[in-house]
């Protein structure tokens, strides 16, 4: 079989006709110097300015972090309990017992360690009021010891406890899912 069958003598005559033609160009285009074509190389990035510079303004002194005490951030009304302060209060009579469980009723809802501020913000399960302890205060009759990032640590009659910021979430048979 040959491949020019069906092909007319007419239409191989014209086929070579154009291929000479391009040839000839090609031969013509290189003999000018105009060779392949290449794209051009891309423009110079634009210089780009120097970022204005940015005057920093200092930090504060602690003392002025004072109204994080003052306005509570964990909270809800943004607003101390009426018995904020520890040492106005009335000191009661205590009797020497077993200490109540500390987490049964307190729950650790803020620490504050900045400069010289370091103090834990407890709130009572029982009655929702706030309590803002520095180290060395006590609530009933555990005194805090410690105080880091995510728990206070807490002392009572030769014990120790902890309470954790975040509360671990409790399973099915009460112990702890860390």
């Amino acid at each position: 079989m040959n491949i020019h069958q069906g092909v007319s003598r007419g239409d191989r005559r014209w086929a070579a006709a154009i291929l000479t033609l391009a040839a000839v160009v090609a031969a013509e285009l290189h003999l000018l110097g105009a060779g392949p074509l290449e794209a051009a190389p891309p423009p110079a990035p634009p210089e780009l300015a120097d970022p204005p510079s940015i005057a920093i303004a200092p930090m504060p002194p602690p003392p002025a972090y004072a109204s994080i005490a003052e306005r509570p951030l964990f909270a809800p009304t943004r607003r101390p309990p009426d018995s904020a302060d520890p040492t106005q209060a009335e000191e009661k009579p205590t009797t020497v017992t077993a200490p109540e469980p500390l987490a049964g009723r307190w729950q650790l809802t803020g620490i504050v360690r900045t400069g010289g501020l370091h103090f834990a913000l407890l709130r009572d399960r029982r009655q929702g009021a706030l309590l803002k302890l520095n180290a060395g205060d006590a609530v009933e009759q555990w005194r805090l010891e410690q105080l880091w990032p995510d728990r206070a640590v807490f002392t009572a009659g030769g014990k120790s406890t902890e309470l954790e910021l975040y509360e671990p979430e409790q399973s099915a048979t009460g112990t702890r899912n860390r």
